[in-house]
């Protein structure tokens, strides 16, 4: 009885492993192979469909590029056959035709089975941007969020944000009102990680997030404000156009508040960022560099496109006379010629520098 007992744990134990063992290899392969282990044998018969990371990536679409209509039944049949949560849903799309509707019923099902982690790149650029389906606010367990050309309309009055959201990486998308960006940002206590690229529907940015590390902002802006970031640690800004209003002294005291408030330890500048500090209107950019402050943690500054002017050569003065422990400053240049580039050089070379580590490089276009 006792042998018998003992045989039972052991092929019981050596199931268990073969069914991890059997996630494991499933995990590793594109969607349209381990559908086809289904023939393997009655173990691996319907493994995939309890798979917790479904991924429609390039190498599933764009065979499929010219039956949108086929990929889409193709995906949705996974979808409701499942029967297990899927944790990691991700895809891509590179169809000129295809249709929203879909898309919702499938981040609906989702939204109900404990998804965690998506990642939708919508390719097909046309003229207007697709609606994200509203179900996306359902998705509660939500902890890293991808969304590439997409539109977001405010949220329902039921939301109660993303308790979980760690990761938000919005490209190419369009925000229909103030409210949708606040809200979806405010809601999101958690977060740890932010991008934003190439975004239009808000030129005011205010960014609360008092566990975010790491914020990359490329795009257009008018004005920009930091509350509640005491945990920031690296910060890319690039503007890409120079704005038809000047930026606001709330935008110029960010850098104050950052050096004030927070564990900051890599800065880059970026696009027309520069040329705000150095428009002719001085007065309206005009930094409040107080030396009072110091970054006690900045190690590392890059600065893109930078032309030499009094107003840049300033800021780079200040940064290096508050950054006690710095060990790199970066600089490109932006469109200027030898002659300039090294009387630029020189300047910056010359600087006193708080940190006896240090050390200025000029890089190459």
């Amino acid at each position: 009885m006792a042998c018998s007992k003992s045989f039972q744990r052991s092929e019981d134990f050596i199931n268990n492993v073969l069914d991890i063992v059997c996630d494991k290899i499933l995990e590793h392969l594109p969607i349209s192979i381990a559908a086809q282990t289904s023939v393997l044998s009655k173990r691996w018969r319907s493994a995939w469909l309890s798979l917790k990371k479904l991924n429609f990536d390039a190498d599933f679409s764009e065979p499929r590029y010219s039956d949108w209509q086929k990929c889409s039944c193709i995906i949705s049949s996974v979808l409701f056959h499942h029967n297990s949560p899927v944790h990691d849903f991700r895809l891509f799309n590179p169809f000129t035709n295809w249709d929203a509707m879909n898309l919702s019923q499938w981040i609906s099902f989702l939204s109900k089975n404990g998804v965690r982690k998506i990642v939708i790149t919508n390719r097909y650029t046309g003229i207007e941007f697709v609606d994200i389906s509203s179900y996306i606010f359902s998705c509660s367990e939500l902890e890293h969020l991808e969304l590439n050309d997409f539109k977001l309309n405010p949220p329902p009055n039921n939301f109660r944000g993303f308790p979980n959201l760690k990761h938000l990486e919005l490209v190419d998308f369009e925000f229909t009102n103030q409210n949708s960006f606040s809200t979806l940002i405010g809601s999101s206590k958690m977060l740890v990680a932010l991008k934003l690229e190439n975004w239009i529907g808000t030129y005011h940015v205010a960014i609360d997030a008092p566990c975010l590390q790491t914020l990359r902002l490329k795009g257009d802006f008018e004005s920009l404000a930091f509350r509640n970031v005491g945990s920031l640690k690296s910060i890319s800004l690039s503007l890409k156009a120079m704005p038809k209003k000047p930026i606001t002294v709330e935008t110029v005291d960010a850098v104050n508040l950052l050096a004030s408030c927070c564990q900051l330890q890599s800065i880059r500048f970026s696009g027309h960022l520069c040329k705000v500090f150095s428009g002719e209107n001085v007065g309206q950019y005009f930094l409040n560099f107080n030396y009072n402050y110091k970054l006690n943690h900045l190690r590392t500054v890059y600065i893109q496109g930078i032309t030499g002017s009094n107003a840049e050569l300033k800021l780079v003065e200040y940064l290096l006379a508050i950054s006690v422990v710095l060990e790199f400053l970066l600089f490109k240049s932006g469109n200027l010629d030898i002659e300039s580039e090294l009387k630029m050089s020189r300047a910056l070379m010359g600087f006193p520098r708080a940190s006896p580590k240090a050390r200025l490089f000029f890089l190459k276009k």
